[in-house]
């Protein structure tokens, strides 16, 4: 079986890792944001519950190449075997992604893709199977990239896997937890290391690590298609529940988020407490400016200056920020910007040596991936 995950464009590599340090699994880069990995059915329900620094999880049907024309659409899902993972008794809708320059749209593919599932059920079966575009049994999806069509069954549902289901408060300018949780990674924090988030906002960095750490699954949280399609066994995924069940440790980390204002520091808290990790993170009144907590390690997403805050202030806060964590001997910093020019310069000028600088395309905003050391 052929599993296609998604995540941010950029962020290919750090899925890799992950793959293959958490899951065992070898993955390869497809395009954009996708990477395939083979596995089992077993390997899709731990994918979905356990992943983290991915955003979808799909059954991969067909990959077709050289399509330019919505007939070349039609004829690819009409020809995928649909029928091998669900039945036309159950309710499908198709959804679209699209990267590049075409003569038509994702609600075209949607459209296309729609009829010629009708058609596959109706001509292996001589059954119709019925659509239902707001709560669907199924969604195939027809992902588009440039000619590159993916056709596939998505496991993880309406809501993407940011969608952690623990959230509770929203931060006006919160972190994709994909994201919070690719920068821990990235950064090769471990539980026995102190963690800083001096920009903490709604807490999410220091909860991922938590949550991380302890290995507890989204299931506690959230739902996913796969649960009620049916695509997988029934009885492959209460197998997986318990046995991830059986991994979660009661992991004490030592985790700190200081954030400028007292209500989204109240928000980090019922962030906190609804994940179940309250016990094991601490947030606090303060100034990124003025660090005074020591830390093994900084992972943070600051501001940029572009939804909240002036560019000016953010550009004076990033050199503040970066002196006083060289001032606190804090070795390591990671962290994510679209102002990366100057978060480089910033850290350069406190005594950081850059060691990765990458790109992540977050939502529309080109950002910048940045890990620095002291010294």
């Amino acid at each position: 079986m052929d599993i296609l995950l998604t995540t941010m464009v950029g962020l290919e590599d750090v899925v890799l890792n992950e793959l293959e340090n958490d899951f065992g699994l070898r993955g390869e880069k497809l395009r954009n944001g996708r990477v395939v990995v083979k596995g089992d059915p077993e390997d899709v329900v731990r994918l979905s519950y356990s992943g983290r620094t991915f955003e979808r999880v799909m059954v991969l049907l067909a990959v077709e190449e050289g399509v330019e024309k919505l007939d070349d659409v039609y004829r690819a899902v009409f020809s995928a075997p649909l029928g091998e993972y669900f039945c036309p008794d159950l309710t499908f809708a198709c959804r679209s992604d699209r990267m590049g320059e075409h003569p038509f749209t994702s609600l075209d593919i949607e459209r296309t893709a729609g009829q010629a599932v009708v058609d596959h059920f109706m001509n292996a079966t001589g059954k119709r199977i019925k659509a239902n575009l707001e709560d669907p049994d199924v969604i195939v999806r027809a992902d588009l990239d440039g000619d590159v069509l993916y056709i596939a069954l998505d496991a993880t549902g309406y809501n993407a896997m940011h969608k952690r289901g623990y959230r509770v408060y929203d931060h006006p300018a919160s972190l994709n937890t994909t994201l919070a949780s690719a920068l821990i990674r990235v950064g090769k924090w471990s539980e026995e290391k102190k963690l800083l988030d001096p920009f903490a906002g709604g807490g999410t960095i220091p909860i991922e690590a938590a949550l991380y750490a302890r290995k507890v699954p989204w299931f506690r949280y959230r739902s996913f298609l796969f649960e009620r399609s049916g695509i997988i066994d029934a009885e492959v995924v209460r197998n997986v529940k318990e046995e991830l069940l059986s991994e979660v440790r009661d992991t004490r980390i030592r985790a700190t988020g200081v954030e400028k204002y007292g209500k989204h520091v109240a928000g980090a808290r019922k962030n906190a407490e609804s994940a179940g990790v309250e016990d094991t993170v601490t947030f606090k009144v303060g100034d990124a400016s003025k660090i005074d907590v020591d830390a093994d390690i900084i992972v943070t997403n600051p501001p940029y200056g572009q939804r909240i805050a002036r560019p000016k202030v953010v550009s004076e806060l990033y050199y503040k920020f970066a002196e006083s964590a060289a001032e606190r001997n804090i070795p390591k910093i990671t962290t994510v910007t679209s102002r990366w020019k100057w978060m480089e310069d910033a850290l350069q000028q406190a005594g950081y040596k850059i060691k990765k600088n990458f790109f992540v395309l977050y939502g529309k905003l080109h950002t910048r991936v940045i890990v620095a050391v002291l010294g």
